[in-house]
């Protein structure tokens, strides 16, 4: 029996499917390439004509330890202010900052403190906005009988020399933050007349003082709470937002170095102190904060974004990181 008549009536067939095969995928691929081709001319006409309009851009350069906040306002900014971008960059110094300004590179120059006299005296056209605040205080374990402590006695604890430590602070535990955190910087450019910004030449207590490192802020008030005789710094809202129920700490007195009066921190004595900056309710070298400068009046689009910062939109994130914000204090451009 033979196969070859099958096979001679197979193959038509095959080549038939074959073909069919090859003509749709060939039809396919043009239709594709033409496709992409008539895209493509599309756009290479289109391009030449099209007028990109950027999104409105605020620039911000910051202070390192202002960056965290400004970077959690800026969301919050654009996610209720669409087609707004706020960018914000760290830079090392004021100085540094202040240049973008008068170079018309930045916007707006963020501070942890209201700018410097050399750096109004250098650029007078400098204009401050006041967003938010917060002051570092003292606070001891509770079996600590400290009335007040002044620069000068908080300058010879925190200390490598070694140094007769005041009478009423033998016996001492330091805590101490050297993470670079914002309440170190504060402490340490006051604790130093602005000679350091960190207490990383100070972690090794002089004699007869014990050390602790701590890593920030609820690690400083757990270790003064549970360590007798300890003493370290945090901000005041850290310790307003910590249960008294379960610490055992007090917030000491502080001898205002530029008048010498007793001062004991509080509430309205430190909005009080944001407000004036006079030394009058609190030590002013004692407060930090968010400080926004410009190159004189701001632009519209920049002025909104300080007018929002400054309002009570912003003060929930402001409270989350343990500030007052400019609409707590009432201040205004």
């Amino acid at each position: 029996m033979s196969f070859r008549g099958n096979e001679e009536g197979v193959t038509p067939v095959v080549a038939t499917l074959m073909l069919i095969v090859v003509a749709i995928i060939g039809a396919l691929t043009v239709a594709y390439l033409v496709g992409a081709i008539s895209t493509d001319t599309a756009k290479r006409m289109i391009a030449p004509q099209a007028t990109l309009t950027p999104a409105p851009q605020i620039l911000i350069v910051d202070s390192p330890q202002t960056y965290v906040l400004d970077q959690q306002l800026a969301q919050q900014y654009m996610a209720t202010h669409g087609g707004v971008r706020v960018t914000v960059q760290s830079s090392p110094d004021e100085f540094t900052s202040a240049t973008s300004l008068s170079q018309n590179i930045s916007d707006i120059v963020a501070l942890s403190r209201a700018p410097s006299p050399s750096l109004l005296f250098k650029d007078p056209k400098i204009q401050t906005h006041f967003i938010a605040g917060r002051a570092v205080v003292i606070i001891a374990n509770s079996n600590m009988n400290i009335s007040a402590l002044s620069q000068a006695d908080l300058a010879m604890v925190y200390s490598q020399t070694q140094q007769s430590v005041p009478f009423n602070l033998t016996g001492l535990t330091i805590v101490v933050r050297n993470d670079d955190g914002d309440s170190e910087r504060t402490f340490a450019q006051w604790l130093t007349n602005d000679a350091e910004t960190s207490l990383i030449n100070y972690t090794a207590a002089p004699a007869g003082v014990l050390n602790y490192t701590a890593h920030n802020e609820s690690d400083v008030i757990s270790k003064v709470s549970s360590t007798p005789g300890a003493v370290g710094f945090v901000y005041w809202g850290s310790v307003i937002s910590n249960n008294p129920s379960v610490s055992h700490i007090n917030v000491i007195p502080i001898v205002n170095k530029n008048n010498q009066l007793v001062q004991m921190p509080s509430d309205n004595a430190i909005k009080s102190e944001m407000v004036n900056m006079s030394d009058t309710n609190y030590d002013d070298g004692l407060i930090g904060g968010l400080y926004y400068l410009t190159e004189g009046q701001p632009s519209s689009l920049t002025q909104g974004y300080i007018n929002w910062c400054q309002s009570s939109d912003s003060t929930s994130m402001i409270h989350k990181m343990g500030m007052y914000g400019a609409a707590d204090l009432g201040i205004t451009n």
